[in-house]
């Protein structure tokens, strides 16, 4: 049921060069990388983004 809707808004995407604003928005996590973990320099910044614009990445 959504395969068709994802193509028309992924074709459309791509024809026009624009990708929904919705599909932009990422969550942005602190990971651990090692050391002590009350250090701030210890954390490095990943960005969680909606499975569906990285469907289109791949696209």
């Amino acid at each position: 049921v959504l395969a068709s809707q994802l193509t028309f808004i992924f074709n459309r995407s791509v024809s026009s060069g624009t990708v929904p604003l919705q599909w932009k928005k990422a969550i942005v996590v602190p990971i651990h990388k090692k050391g002590k973990r009350a250090d701030v320099s210890n954390y490095r910044q990943v960005s969680l983004l909606p499975c569906v614009s990285e469907v289109l990445e791949r696209f």
